[in-house]
């Protein structure tokens, strides 16, 4: 661990750190040594991505979009939800190709994790790379200022 602590304040000075991934996102208890042996070690931007970067990271604006919905549609049900329930969210925005096509890709990315049931979860990758926190601050605050346009327009 003190290495890893180490190379994190050397990557500090570049805006970056070593974030610590556990294997299942309940994990609580037990041997601290074991779970680091299970965990992953990734290395991610301190804070976060400025939207004109986020345009050059090779994502399209929908597919941010889906993924972000499917994440706060996670969040609203427990952390889980069939796989058709969040096809029939996104298809109201998105053509049924696309959806699956982009649910397909999240899965294989980690970023959302599969059952044999067809359940999806949160994946290691979202818990790696996203603030799930600030994307449902983010998601309110925009809620709220669609809300406040509605009623000053009626």
């Amino acid at each position: 661990m003190k290495i890893v602590k180490l190379l994190d304040s050397e990557l500090e000075r570049l805006g970056l750190q070593v974030k610590i991934v556990p294997e299942a996102s309940g994990e609580a208890g037990g041997d601290e040594e074991a779970k680091l042996d299970r965990a992953r070690f990734l290395v991610t931007l301190r804070g976060s991505l400025p939207a004109t970067d986020a345009q050059a990271s090779g994502w399209r604006i929908d597919d941010l979009a889906a993924l972000a919905a499917t994440l706060a549609y996670l969040a609203s049900r427990q952390g889980k939800a069939s796989r058709g329930e969040v096809e029939r969210l996104l298809s109201s925005k998105l053509p049924s190709w696309r959806v699956n096509i982009a649910l397909d890709r999240f899965v294989r990315l980690g970023y959302l994790h599969e059952d044999e049931n067809e359940v999806l979860t949160v994946g290691w990758r979202t818990r790696a790379e996203v603030d799930l926190e600030a994307l449902a601050e983010s998601l309110l605050t925009i809620s709220e200022e669609s809300s406040e346009i509605g009623g000053r327009e009626g």
